[in-house]
């Protein structure tokens, strides 16, 4: 709950951010940058949250009587976690915030892109292998019990499916238009992302 909680913050705090930025990006190549390095710290954080509340599923079903700190699952996951830290760098390194004419362009450069789309896409499908593996071992028993599994199942897949291609399809629009899009165009996008990830 306390993930749900978080994550929900997040994405208030995203929304927020974007009508802050939106409103003085053309101000200043000052404002265009600070804006794509907020987006990038507040999308790269909401990432964060949900891949956190991915691991705390797969604890549910893996070893939901085991602490989290002795879970060596959690602890391998978690571990997994420490590229991520690089990719956020390279995010705010190479990044594209300019003004051309009369509206502020930001983005990731390939460098940059490329990693995060890799690493969103294989840790999210990852974590749902790990999480739907357990319930597929109980899916075949008789009763209501394997009814709510298969509920479990299904609902669990759809909303894997239908996240990790969102946000697939964002990252990977940021790697095409390398060269920077439009500051309004590139926070819709990665709001819409925020917001159905979350």
């Amino acid at each position: 709950e306390f993930l749900v909680l978080v994550s929900f913050t997040c994405s208030w705090l995203f929304a927020f951010t974007t009508i802050l930025f939106g409103l003085f990006a053309l101000r200043s190549v000052w404002w265009c940058r600070m804006g794509l390095w907020a987006c990038a710290f507040l999308y790269a954080s909401n990432k964060l949250v949900v891949y956190i509340f991915l691991m705390a599923k797969v604890h549910l079903v893996t070893c939901p009587k085991v602490p989290h700190i002795k879970d060596p699952v959690l602890r391998r996951n978690a571990l997994l976690l420490l590229p991520y830290g690089v990719i956020l760098v390279a995010m705010l390194l190479w990044e594209v915030s300019d003004i051309r004419g009369e509206h502020c362009y930001i983005g990731l450069k390939r460098a940059s892109s490329i990693p995060l789309l890799c690493y969103d896409t294989l840790f999210s499908m990852y974590m749902t292998v790990l999480f739907l593996m357990p319930l597929l071992k109980h899916k075949d028993k008789e009763g209501e019990d394997s009814a709510l599994v298969m509920r479990t199942l299904r609902r669990n897949l759809v909303a894997a499916t239908v996240s990790t291609s969102v946000s697939f399809a964002n990252i990977l629009s940021l790697a095409l238009f390398y060269h920077g899009i439009k500051n309004h165009t590139c926070w819709s996008c990665c709001m819409v992302d925020v917001l159905i990830n979350s």
